[in-house]
């Protein structure tokens, strides 16, 4: 809440905020010596309405009153941290809604006969008092005539590391199907006539000996049959 030297203003502190933030208010702290101990400061952190922020008092016929921190401990850290959240787990605890001012005063007057004071204080004397503006919630715009939606939280795109797929060239297969065709080819050819061009070479040699032979026979035996021919006229 700070201490009866801190600036304040006139109407006190205004603070801008939203909804997931927080505030830490400190309780004033001075060294437990001789000189330390004049300047301790006693104080009462509290929520108040409108009403009794502007009357600086924290009795209950302006509205709901609930302290939230005591400074008794002026040697000691102490401190409350007050969180703007809407919803809250715990029951009876502090909640917050959009576009919505609240208020906190301080009524005590710092020394600690006067900590419990209810009316002005130090909420009177200097100022010690501060409003929190929730800002309103972020809206999309929507067409003339309908309910603002609500924004969607952004959220971050997965963090993601993705390996690049890699395709494994082709192999190319032109010679082989090249070798294959051809291969199948002379198989064909093969299989359709039959014989290797050396068969057929030993094929034709044989064809032409067989044939030499023949006529070689056809000769002899007419010359055998003309012999046969002048030996009968003789006996004749």
């Amino acid at each position: 809440m700070g201490n009866k030297n801190a600036n304040f203003g006139t109407g006190g502190l205004q603070v801008e905020a939203e909804i997931n933030d927080k505030v830490e208010i400190e309780c004033p702290k001075t060294p437990n010596t001789t000189t330390g101990r004049q300047f301790a400061e006693y104080l009462n952190f509290t929520q108040v309405s409108e009403a009794g922020f502007h009357a600086c008092s924290t009795n209950r016929s302006y509205g709901t009153v609930r302290n939230l921190l005591t400074c008794n401990r002026p040697f000691e850290d102490n401190s409350y941290i007050l969180l703007f959240q809407r919803d809250s787990p715990v029951p009876f605890s502090l909640t917050f809604m959009h576009s919505r001012t609240y208020y906190f005063i301080t009524t005590s007057d710092g020394t600690l006969a006067g900590l419990q004071q209810v009316n002005s204080g130090l909420c009177d004397t200097h100022h010690m008092k501060v409003r929190f503006y929730i800002r309103p919630e972020a809206t999309e715009p929507s067409p003339t005539g309908q309910t603002p939606s609500r924004t969607p939280p952004r959220t971050r795109p997965p963090n993601r590391t993705t390996r690049p797929t890699t395709i494994p060239p082709t192999q190319p297969r032109t010679t082989t199907v090249t070798q294959a065709v051809t291969q199948k080819t002379e198989f064909v050819t093969e299989k359709q006539v039959g014989k290797t061009p050396e068969d057929k070479n030993s094929n034709s040699q044989f064809s032409d000996n067989a044939s030499t032979t023949l006529r070689h026979s056809r000769a002899l035996l007419l010359a055998g049959f003309c012999a046969a021919m002048l030996r009968l006229l003789t006996m004749t």
